[in-house]
């Protein structure tokens, strides 16, 4: 609390991107607050929100367009990452049950 209250009024960074509050982020928001809710909830909802944060944030990484052939021979536009390796430091859920602070990339 003492760190919150710290920094109201002061301006926020701007490389600092919110995750748009959607109503579906709410609703996630609001099941993994309430204690009530059950062991299997708590994890699928919590591994969901995350994983909308992990996509919010790899849409910042550098990427390249790029045309690529099909097998069937058709062209496809998209895009490619720009450099070889991305490494991904996880910090959240400190205080919550480790199911839901495993990598959520492979899964």
């Amino acid at each position: 609390a003492a760190l919150a209250s710290a920094h109201q009024g002061q301006p926020l960074p701007e490389t600092l991107s919110v995750l748009q509050n959607t109503p579906q982020v709410r609703g996630m928001h609001t099941i993994i607050r309430n204690k009530d809710t059950n062991r299997d909830e708590f994890i699928f909802y919590s591994k969901r929100l995350m994983r909308l944060l992990i996509e919010h944030a790899l849409s910042f990484l550098p990427l390249n367009l790029v045309t690529v052939e099909t097998p069937q021979g058709t062209m496809y536009h998209g895009k490619r990452f720009h450099r070889q390796r991305v490494s991904v430091t996880e910090r959240c859920l400190s205080n919550h049950k480790p199911e839901t602070r495993r990598p959520l990339l492979g899964s």
